[in-house]
């Protein structure tokens, strides 16, 4: 089958962003050939093991890759094939954090993540879903098996940051990133707006940041 990109918002502000880059994400989708997967509070309920429950369906549903992108990301650049985020060897695709997690002073950041399906993801999921049922978050479940057995430690590919853009702690750069997030910043809809009405998903193909004064210092801003 084929990917599968999926998103989550289970409360207004988080279903509001989900609608709001939803036509965009559809538009590239249909351009990579990729299934389109929104939840919302009627199809899921809050619990610890909300975002992995679908990632785990839609591997065990046959879909060749799985993308999480949680409902305050949108993807910038439509030139980029998600896939590319993976390999057979490592199957899930994450960029590095250096903010303190677990006594550790970096982590895998589980706000985007990509997957590719395979024998070994699928038990994977099912372990970090397992552990969700026994008192865990789906976050600190993900990284302490990735940290803790050894079995998955050879998993992960490591991302760069134009996958997983933060620009509340990433370097301003003059080349568009991927996916840009704003995981728990506030006032993010309105800022997740900004970057997105800069980057129209019109086949235009963009080789850096407009240079547009105001939008420039907004981002010197915030960084």
């Amino acid at each position: 089958m084929r990917p599968i990109l999926l998103t989550m918002g289970l409360d207004s502000e988080y279903e509001t962003m989900v609608r709001d880059n939803e036509p965009r994400h559809r538009a590239y989708c249909e351009r990579w050939d990729i299934e389109y997967k929104a939840y919302f509070a009627t199809d899921v309920q809050p619990s610890a093991s909300m975002r992995i429950a679908p990632v785990l369906q839609a591997l065990e549903s046959g879909h060749s890759h799985v993308f999480w992108i949680d409902a305050d990301a949108a993807i910038i650049k439509f030139d980029t094939d998600l896939r590319d985020s993976v390999t057979d060897k490592n199957w899930l695709g994450m960029r590095r954090c250096d903010v303190g997690w677990s006594g550790r002073n970096w982590h895998w950041q589980t706000g985007v993540f990509y997957i590719k399906n395979c024998e070994e993801s699928i038990r994977f999921i099912r372990r970090v879903h397992d552990m969700t049922q026994c008192g865990g978050n789906d976050q600190t479940s993900m990284l302490e098996l990735i940290w803790d057995d050894p079995t998955y430690k050879h998993i992960v590919n490591e991302l760069d940051c134009s996958w997983n853009y933060m620009p509340h702690l990433d370097k301003v750069d003059r080349n568009p990133p991927i996916v840009v997030a704003f995981h728990g910043v506030a006032h993010r809809r309105a800022k997740m707006h900004d970057w997105t009405s800069q980057y129209p998903y019109d086949g235009i193909q963009y080789d850096g940041i407009p240079s547009n004064p105001t939008f420039l210092d907004y981002l010197r801003k915030i960084t």
